[in-house]
């Protein structure tokens, strides 16, 4: 006969899982149900279960025993009738009548309670009576006629509220998810690289400046898995002194979110989360996980510092003039500063010819006005610092050109320069009469 190997103390991933014996047979348990040495359990991903092995059989009041409270249990369970059963449990015959036989205790003449027949369940309690939960009607007896208040859910409360009783019990907590609710920023991929975090932003981890997963929410939503019906408090911080961001509770399968109700200030934020749970048999239980985030819903650093070629360090004037017995390099070399790693979107446009005439009056003339020459992408370093190169810029007529920067940071914040930064290319070129050298 297989012996008791323990009990399943607790199953996280499912409610139910399912056990093999050796001889193909297969059985569901759930928590608090015994496992045999003879049996495994079916894996299944996701699922985490917790076996409470026994150091001798006689927990189980002996093999045999055990066998046949466990019979018992689930004949009642599925709603066989108890007198029908009073041979099994009692170990004799039932007389004409329902009453009990000289070689056996029948149900109709034995009880639970104290000073009568004990139950076998185990040899840690005496009688159901005294392990009813609080939200179970008190069972005292058991016997042939059902008695006043009996019922199959009382008898399993009672069941489960001693295996709670006579077992330790653990508590877990952990964040599984941050919810980004924003959807604004930039959304374009042929203009950056840095999109907006939707969903779970666990799943990207879009900061190159700390490594932290990023979000411009400043009311992120946690999600987290925890034992049901504990108490969930989330603090903005680690130690004594980290405040007290809020309170909740995680439901009958252990689920729990929480968002902010005030704004998170922009930074690194490493949120504390501490589970807690009075067990049934008043044992207070604690867990305690963290996860960090970076919050960042600014984006307002941005500007062109330099717009030159290797051969004219300056083109902010317009009188800059190349002579034409040299070769020049007329690719402009543009540079500025951002918000470290933001990536940086440049539009290049003639600026309008416009035409004047002697009596103040101006004007441009239709295929003069401003047209895009080029659009160029950068990406910001550690330090803020990027710059782009252009191509050869055709003149079209005009020295004068107008350049419109904006960016987009690591969270997804969009920024534009307000105004367009002008420069010139080198003017008409300049004769330089050669060298006399006789």
């Amino acid at each position: 006969m297989s012996k008791v190997k323990g009990l399943i103390k607790s199953i996280m991933g499912t409610d139910a899982i399912v056990a093999v014996d050796a001889n193909g047979n297969e059985r569901t348990l759930k928590a608090g149900d015994v496992i045999y040495d003879n049996e495994v359990i079916k894996e299944q991903d996701g699922v985490k279960v917790e076996v409470q092995a026994f150091q001798n059989q006689s927990e189980f009041a002996g093999d045999e025993a055990s066998s046949e409270i466990a019979s018992l249990q689930e004949q009642l369970l599925n709603g066989k009738n108890i007198t029908d059963l009073e041979e099994t449990a009692a170990g004799g015959t039932t007389s004409t009548g329902g009453a009990a036989s000289t070689n056996g205790v029948s149900l109709g003449t034995a009880g639970f309670a104290q000073g009568g027949h004990y139950s076998n369940v185990s040899a840690n309690f005496g009688d159901l009576a005294s392990q009813t939960s609080a939200s179970a009607e008190a069972l005292t007896n058991v016997n042939g006629a059902a008695s006043e208040g009996f019922s199959l859910d009382t008898l399993a409360a009672a069941i489960d509220n001693a295996y709670n009783n006579i077992l330790p019990q653990t508590l877990e907590v952990s964040v599984i998810a941050v919810d980004d609710n924003v959807v604004t920023g930039n959304t374009d991929q042929a203009v950056s690289s840095n999109l907006d975090i939707e969903g779970n932003i666990l799943e990207h981890e879009n900061s190159q400046r700390t490594g932290l997963h990023i979000t411009n929410d400043n009311t992120p939503t946690l999600v987290g898995k925890a034992t049901s019906n504990a108490t969930i408090s989330i603090f903005d911080g680690e130690g004594e002194s980290a405040p007290l961001l809020g309170t909740t509770t995680t439901d009958n399968d252990g689920n729990w979110s929480y968002t902010p109700t005030s704004p998170l200030a922009d930074g690194d934020h490493k949120f504390t989360i501490k589970a807690s749970k009075v067990a049934a048999n008043g044992e207070e239980l604690k867990a305690k996980s963290t996860q960090e985030i970076t919050v960042d819903t600014d984006n307002s650093t941005l500007s062109i510092t330099k717009i030159s070629t290797d051969d004219f360090s300056d083109l902010s004037h317009y009188n800059t003039m190349y002579d034409s017995n040299k070769q020049y390099d007329f690719s402009p070399t543009i540079e500025g500063k951002a918000e470290p790693f933001a990536d940086i979107n440049l539009v290049i446009k003639t600026a309008d010819i416009i035409n004047r005439d002697g009596l103040g009056n101006s004007w441009v003339e239709k295929g003069n006005e401003a047209h895009v020459v080029e659009k160029l992408s950068a990406k910001a370093d550690a330090d803020g610092n990027w710059r782009a190169e252009s191509s050869v810029l055709d003149t079209l007529d005009t020295n004068k050109y107008t350049v419109q920067a904006s960016s987009v940071d690591e969270a997804g914040n969009k920024y534009s320069e307000p105004q367009a930064t002008t420069f010139y290319m080198p003017l008409e070129p300049i004769t330089v009469a050669p060298t006399d050298h006789l």
